[in-house]
C-alpha cells in the first residue's frame, strides 16, 4: 500500500512539472537554458533558417553576444532563433525605458520598410509575470510570401535574449506553439534556475 502511494504521489509530480503539452527538454550549453520543445519541432542551426533581412537585425543598436540557437515546426512553416544579446537591465524603470526605445526602434524601421517590404507593427505588449516585451509584425520572407513574425525580448538576471519567430500569416496555432516554446525556456547557468515565468532579480 505504501509503495502505491508513494508511485502515486511521483507519478503526479512528474505529470505537474512537465508542459500540458508533451514536451520533451533541450539543453543549450552554449546560451545555458533549457527549452521544452513539443512533438514536431526540431533543433537546427540557425544559419540555414530563412528569416528576411529586416528581421535579421530589427532592433538597431543591440549587439549579439555571438550566440544563438534555432528550431523548426516540422508540420508547419514555424520558424523560431534565440539569440543572446549584450547587456543586461534589470530594475523595472530601466526595463520600462528600454521597452520604450525598443518599440520605436521597431515602429520607425518597419515604417522605412513599409513601402519596399509591407512590414508592419500590430500590436506590442510586455508581460510583467514573464518579464518579456512580445511584438507582432507582418512582414515577407525572401520569397515575398506574406508572414508574420513575433520577436520577444527577456530579460533575466544575467543578460538578454531575443528570440524571433515566424510563421506564415494566418497560422494562428503557429504563433501559439512559438509563444508556448517561448515561455517554456529557463535559464540555468550554474547554480541559478531562471524560467521566464518566474526569473530571479
Amino acid at each position: 500500500m505504501r509503495f502505491f502511494y508513494v508511485a502515486a504521489m511521483t507519478a503526479m509530480v512528474l505529470f505537474c512539472a512537465v508542459p500540458a503539452k508533451a514536451s520533451v527538454p533541450y539543453y543549450n550549453r552554449d546560451l545555458g537554458y533549457t527549452i521544452w520543445l513539443a512533438k514536431g519541432w526540431k533543433e537546427v542551426s540557425p544559419s540555414i533558417l530563412d528569416q528576411a533581412e529586416f528581421l535579421d537585425g530589427i532592433v538597431s543598436g543591440m549587439d549579439s553576444a555571438g550566440r544563438s540557437a534555432g528550431y523548426v515546426l516540422e508540420d508547419r512553416e514555424a520558424h523560431l532563433t534565440v539569440t543572446e544579446l549584450h547587456g543586461r537591465v534589470v530594475s523595472k524603470t530601466a526595463i520600462n525605458n528600454f521597452n520604450r526605445y525598443v518599440v520605436r526602434q521597431v515602429s520607425r524601421h518597419a515604417k522605412d520598410g513599409c513601402a519596399k517590404r509591407s512590414v508592419c507593427l500590430r500590436r506590442a505588449n510586455f508581460d510583467k509575470a514573464k518579464n518579456m516585451l512580445r511584438m507582432e509584425l507582418d512582414a515577407h520572407d525572401s520569397d515575398g510570401r506574406p508572414i508574420t513574425s513575433v520577436i520577444y525580448i527577456v530579460y533575466t538576471s544575467q543578460c538578454m535574449i531575443k528570440c524571433v519567430g515566424t510563421v506564415l500569416r494566418g497560422d494562428e496555432d503557429g504563433l501559439r506553439d512559438i509563444d508556448a516554446t517561448v515561455s517554456s525556456l529557463y535559464f540555468d547557468r550554474g547554480l541559478r534556475q531562471e524560467t521566464v515565468g518566474a526569473l530571479l532579480y
